[in-house]
């Protein structure tokens, strides 16, 4: 089927090729607010009326962590348990966080989909929720206007890790392969986050067909960190099956796409010396 089909890598199943193949995915080639972008600090706009940090419940539930072949993916079924909701920020509306996506770069040179002057990260870690308010699911939400927010999580390497992470990783020898599944009762989206209330938001697209634009970006202004052993764990995954396991699970990321003059807002007011002190030692540690 097209949802299986496609791939990052080169070739006819490529990024280059998602919008020829199939003329459900034009976007992907002729969208005009396509995603990821590279983020050029000279470009960004503070805007007062971002006073409001992003709000996420804090509540541990209940996820299908599960290897797709694309991508390692935390599925959290409505109705759950507890749901978690997205709201404050650049938002009108409630969302309702539908699944987490994680891109893992083979070395740590590369890896995140998005850039901050054109240095990427080893991995970015993606929120996704859908608009609660205006539609039933995530499936509704990805072609409607005002559809879908996603929360961009930049990740760096430090000793100590990640905690929320590490749920997984212990248990990554279930995850090796396309199919297999892990369950967490316990999974916090609010402490994988990173105690921080400054971002930057654009409206964009989906970075995987059909490439729809009717998304909220949202990327953090600090990163969250991983160890080197977790995501080496992650590294570990294989992209098919047990039968035929194909190549390692990484560089899952698309290229960078152009800006077409979006603005680029920002909560951080550089005249402010604590949030310009806070992007300084953000983007120093990536750069």
């Amino acid at each position: 089927t097209w949802t299986e089909w496609w791939t990052y890598e080169g070739g006819i199943s490529g990024p280059e090729y998602w919008g020829i193949v199939n003329p459900e995915w034009i976007l992907c080639g002729r969208g005009k607010k396509q995603s990821p972008i590279n983020i050029e600090l000279d470009l960004l706009l503070f805007d007062p009326k971002l006073d409001q940090p992003i709000y996420i419940d804090d509540s541990q539930i209940k996820v299908t962590m599960t290897n797709t072949g694309h991508h390692l993916m935390a599925k959290i079924y409505s109705p759950n348990i507890t749901n978690v909701n997205i709201s404050g920020g650049p938002l009108s509306y409630q969302y309702r966080i539908s699944e987490v996506i994680f891109h893992v770069g083979k070395d740590d040179r590369d890896g995140s989909e998005h850039s901050i002057q054109n240095v990427s990260f080893p991995a970015e870690i993606q929120l996704v929720g859908y608009n609660s308010d205006l539609y039933g699911n995530l499936s509704q939400a990805l072609s409607s206007t005002n559809g879908v927010v996603i929360i961009a999580l930049l990740v760096q390497i430090n000793a100590s890790g990640n905690s929320e992470v590490e749920k997984i990783t212990q248990h990554v020898d279930q995850l090796i392969f396309k199919g297999n599944t892990l369950e967490l009762d316990d999974w916090s989206l609010f402490n994988l986050l990173p105690f921080e209330s400054n971002y930057i938001t654009y409206e964009g697209s989906l970075t995987h067909p059909p490439c729809f634009e009717t998304v909220t970006w949202v990327i953090m202004n600090r990163p969250i960190y991983m160890s080197e052993n977790q995501l080496q764990k992650l590294r570990s995954l294989r992209s098919g099956s047990e039968e035929n396991p194909k190549g390692p699970l990484v560089d899952n990321n698309r290229g960078s796409q152009p800006l077409n003059r979006r603005p680029l807002r920002t909560n951080i007011n550089f005249n402010n010396p604590v949030s310009s002190l806070c992007t300084s030692f953000t983007f120093k540690l990536t750069i």
